[in-house]
């Protein structure tokens, strides 16, 4: 009877630190990104804001500035969790380039007229058989160990397109578009991913990549 008593107490502590652990490792910080607008100035500057749920629970806005051929960003964090809506109001103010949604079809996605489109690009088997040897905990830190070289670039039929800048903390390996803007001024074009793998602690890896057409 005591040998039982003390099997369940030692069950019941195992499960008490399992839970424990379970609970400090998952943080379910899920992303969400909004488009705000790009200003037309000497360079863009493209705005974007980050809503980060779970227990990271932060808003920030990134902008990112293009130059040409490369891309720099500022990251400003706001008060509290959505606390940006007072922005969609301020930025009629500023002068902005404008932007052309693409459409999605069958997973391709258009501008009704062009010729030219927008698609996931196949799965790449290295990168994908990368992904299932090693262990990585985020998006951020496959980034950081493989660049651009471990990024899949969206295929854009028609156009000659370079990646400018990624989003960090975003996995470009066997993604879904979730959305796209073309700037038909300046020959930028917005993509927003959507990433099914989770990280550690169940936080998802969405980003974003800003390609430039060139000639």
């Amino acid at each position: 009877m005591l040998r039982r008593i003390g099997f369940c107490i030692w069950c019941s502590l195992f499960l008490f630190l399992w839970a424990g652990q379970i609970s400090q490792a998952t943080t379910n910080c899920n992303q969400s990104f909004t488009f705000l607008f790009a200003a037309a100035d000497h360079s863009r500057v493209f705005w974007i804001v980050e809503d980060v749920g779970g227990e990271c629970w932060y808003s920030r806005l990134i902008q990112v500035v293009a130059k040409d051929d490369y891309a720099t960003t500022i990251y400003t964090r706001f008060k509290g969790y959505g606390s940006w809506k007072w922005l969609q109001e301020g930025v009629k103010h500023i002068i902005q380039e404008p932007a052309i949604e693409l459409e999605n079809q069958n997973g391709v996605w258009i501008i009704p007229g062009t010729s030219w489109r927008i698609a996931v690009p196949p799965p790449d088997t290295v990168q994908l058989r990368m992904l299932q040897e090693e262990t990585f905990t985020s998006g951020e830190a496959w980034n950081s160990k493989y660049g651009i070289e471990g990024i899949s670039a969206p295929y854009v039929e028609g156009l000659n397109t370079k990646i400018i800048y990624y989003y960090p903390e975003g996995l470009y390996v066997d993604y879904k578009i979730l959305r796209a803007y073309y700037f038909r001024h300046s020959r930028y074009i917005l993509v927003f991913t959507n990433q099914p793998r989770l990280a550690s602690g169940l936080d998802t890896m969405h980003g974003f990549l800003l390609l430039k057409i060139v000639k």
